[in-house]
């Protein structure tokens, strides 16, 4: 077995546990894990489907489950995560109407990999999660409304009390700049929700608070470093710079709420 095959297995493994661990209800069903957390219906990523290899399943299949198992839940969104042969399905969900199709890369740090040697553009320091909620609710709501960013902070705000989360932030001209988080368990640390507040960006604090929280994996003994990035955007060229390399990818397929 190779290290990438290994590798592979480690982070799909961590990536149905991450969503166990993290929420309240889980119900498996033929193809994975629905996974619920009631207390926060409008987080989409603590709500959902966990597939964990589709090969030889349609989209139709995995749309009448999502229908089936989140519907009861009270659930107005639908959302399915496929972390093996989703790219398959894409055709099948765009025809269904109302779907989204997203496709993630998953990336690994290479030790040795970050050699820029650069000094920190500000101090950065572990911090607890009402420190960095205004950056956060800053975050969510340069795509949805207030209410719904504020929504969507107060869950990050319970999931960080249970203990899964770690918070790191930079502060610039005497205000928050730019935080991250770092979640994991069993060997592999998750860098997450990193952000720059706008008037700060290009600065380097992206890259400040993401080395800290790498630091902080090590010094707990994470032997694997892994970040999240949306195979079409922009972060995944800053997290290249960092010394992270992609290994895999997985599709997730949305449909809002109506209206």
């Amino acid at each position: 077995m190779t290290r990438t095959t290994t590798e592979h297995a480690r982070l799909r493994a961590y990536r149905r546990a991450h969503f166990e661990q993290l929420t309240s209800r889980t119900e498996l069903f033929a193809h994975g894990v629905a996974v619920f957390t009631p207390a926060h219906p409008t987080k989409w990523d603590l709500n959902l489907l966990v597939v964990d290899d589709a090969t030889g399943v349609s989209a139709e299949t995995l749309i009448a489950a999502a229908e089936r198992l989140q519907a009861p839940a009270g659930l107005r969104h639908r959302k399915l995560e496929v972390l093996a042969g989703g790219d398959a399905l894409v055709a099948g969900f765009e025809a269904a109407g109302g779907w989204t199709a997203e496709r993630v890369v998953v990336m690994v740090l290479r030790e040795g990999a970050d050699q820029r040697g650069e000094t920190p553009p500000a101090e950065v320091r572990e911090v607890g999660f009402d420190a960095i909620r205004g950056l956060i609710e800053q975050w969510y709501g340069e795509t949805m409304r207030a209410a719904e960013a504020r929504d969507l902070a107060v869950s990050d705000a319970d999931t960080a009390r249970d203990g899964h989360t770690r918070c790191f932030l930079a502060e610039r001209d005497g205000e928050p700049a730019a935080c991250c988080q770092l979640l994991g368990f069993d060997g592999i640390g998750q860098v997450e929700e990193v952000y720059t507040a706008a008037r700060h960006r290009g600065a380097g604090l992206a890259s400040a608070v993401v080395r800290t929280a790498i630091a902080a994996a090590h010094e707990r003994g994470d032997d694997l470093v892994m970040i999240l990035a949306d195979a079409d955007g922009w972060p995944q060229k800053l997290y290249e710079r960092l010394g992270f390399r992609t290994v895999d990818a997985y599709r997730s397929f949305t449909r809002k709420p109506p209206g």
